[in-house]
């Protein structure tokens, strides 16, 4: 029996129910099954160099290999979905590395262990802690990666500051220097990246970065200017024709939002929840979100609170948080959705799935990978946002 993949041109990832009754609950329409998931596999980025990966089943087997040759066996921070130069889905890491701070993958995951070093032009250690993939309507589409800022060498084929950019699946990377652009403060690094609906967002401290042009080129407002102590953003998502900064500010995680209509009016600030944990440590600890139709859920890396909420604008609703069951040693490290299944990935290797949009969570996989590695990154090949 085959399976549906969409329903009136609209794609079985796309669809939430079918006559009231949720996708989850749906086994088969007119003897034909429904995906489970909107996924049909799921990478997750460890530590020591390694991958482990599933098929669309994420309680089937997951399989692990080394993908780092030599120079150490370095952490993941970051792992995003995307194409490359012929339209096929491969995925972009980043590793804590002063040689290969990226790698890039081949069209077929499961089967070529091989991914490509790509080394960031300049000299030091030049960290990426974000990725994206935006969609432009190419072949390739766009790739963006952001992290650690110091100051431009003097030298412009020597970059030390701003944006990675690849037009060409991955393939080659130019600096977006950001330098031009007003207080943009070369201390600290940036951690929160996000895209959706034709704009590419990233935010510093209370300074909010916009590109319409996937990227090429920058502006720059401060809509929070006059907190005090100033924000200190963590991490940005778009779901529901809205942007969502959740941030750090007085010890708390906080969350803002605004229409994707009007970037400048942004809401107030919610309290995520006091049990939630704000790092202090930006550069190691960080807050990691994922979105699908509304609702965001995020997770602190070394804790083992889920926070969740719904989006509408700039209206934040129903904020909650789960207290997951989890092992000391064993706590959260990234979480992500495919619409479908939410997956946090854990260190030692587990992983927790949910199947009702983050409100409620079973450990699917103890020690994933089979090594005991820390998954430390995770993603599916359902192109974002959602």
């Amino acid at each position: 029996m085959g399976d549906i993949n969409q329903i009136n041109d609209v794609a079985a990832a796309n669809i939430n129910q079918v006559n009231d009754v949720a996708k989850a609950n749906i086994s088969e329409i007119n003897d034909q099954g429904v995906p489970a998931s909107g996924a049909t596999n799921w990478v997750v980025a460890g530590d020591d160099g390694h991958v482990f990966w599933c098929g669309a089943d994420p309680t089937g087997t997951w399989t692990e290999y080394d993908n780092w040759q030599g120079d150490g066996t370095p952490r993941a921070y970051d792992i995003a979905a995307g194409k490359d130069a012929n339209g096929n889905i491969i995925y972009v890491m980043s590793r804590d590395s002063i040689n290969g701070e990226l790698q890039v993958s081949g069209s077929n995951v499961e089967s070529s262990h091989f991914w490509t070093k790509v080394t960031i032009a300049g000299s030091g250690d030049q960290d990426q802690y974000r990725i994206i993939w935006c969609d432009d309507g190419s072949t390739s589409g766009v790739w963006l990666a952001v992290g650690r800022q110091a100051n431009p060498s003097n030298d412009q084929n020597n970059p030390r500051s701003g944006v990675q950019r690849s037009t060409d699946g991955g393939a080659n990377w130019t600096n977006i220097a950001l330098s031009g652009l007003t207080d943009h403060d070369t201390s600290k690094g940036i951690q929160a990246l996000c895209f959706g609906n034709g704009v590419a967002m990233m935010a510093q401290e209370d300074r909010i970065y916009t590109s319409t042009d996937y990227g090429a080129n920058w502006s720059v407002s401060t809509p929070f200017a006059n907190d005090n102590p100033p924000t200190a953003a963590r991490c940005l998502v778009y779901t529901n024709n809205t942007f969502v900064l959740i941030c750090g500010r007085l010890g708390e995680l906080r969350i803002r939002s605004c229409a994707d209509s009007d970037l400048t009016d942004w809401s107030g600030e919610s309290t995520a929840n006091t049990s939630t944990r704000n790092p202090g440590n930006t550069f190691e600890d960080t807050v990691n979100c994922t979105a699908a139709n509304g609702r965001v859920a995020h997770v602190t890396t070394n804790d083992d609170y889920v926070s969740y909420f719904d989006v509408n604008g700039k209206t934040i609703s129903n904020i909650n948080v789960v207290d997951l069951p989890m092992n000391a040693q064993r706590r959260a490290e990234d979480i992500e959705t495919d619409g479908v299944s939410w997956l946090i990935s854990s260190r030692l290797g587990d992983i927790w799935r949910s199947t009702d949009n983050a409100e409620s969570w079973t450990k699917i996989k103890t020690d994933a990978g089979g090594n005991a590695d820390h998954g430390q990154a995770i993603c599916s090949n359902v192109l974002l946002p959602l």
